[in-house]
C-alpha cells in the first residue's frame, strides 16, 4: 500500500499539513516569549523614553514579540482594507 499524493489533485491536504505544521511552531514560540523569565524588570525603571527609538527599545523589553507582531498586522491590514474599499466603491 502506497501514500500517493497528487499536487493537484489533494494540494488542499498538503495546505492543511503545511498551516498545521506553521500553527503549531508560532504556538510553540508564543508560549515561550509569554513565559519567559523577566529580566529587564529592573532595567526598566531606568529607561528614559527621549525619541521613537528609545520607545520601541521600552516596548519590546516587557511586551512579546507576538502581541507586537498582532499588532503590526492588525494596523498592516486596517490600512490596505480601507485603502481597498476607497478604491472598489460598493455598487448599490
Amino acid at each position: 500500500m502506497m501514500f500517493d499524493v497528487f499536487v493537484q489533485h489533494d494540494r488542499w491536504v498538503l495546505l492543511t499539513l503545511l498551516a498545521g505544521t506553521i500553527l503549531t511552531i508560532l504556538l510553540c514560540l508564543g508560549y515561550w516569549a509569554l513565559w519567559r523569565p523577566r529580566e529587564m524588570e529592573t532595567m526598566q525603571e531606568q529607561i528614559r523614553i527621549t525619541g521613537p527609538i528609545s520607545f520601541l527599545h521600552w516596548i519590546v523589553n516587557f511586551m512579546p514579540w507576538v502581541v507586537i507582531l498582532v499588532i503590526l498586522i492588525s494596523i498592516a491590514y486596517t490600512i490596505t482594507h480601507l485603502l481597498d474599499a476607497t478604491l472598489h466603491l460598493p455598487n448599490w
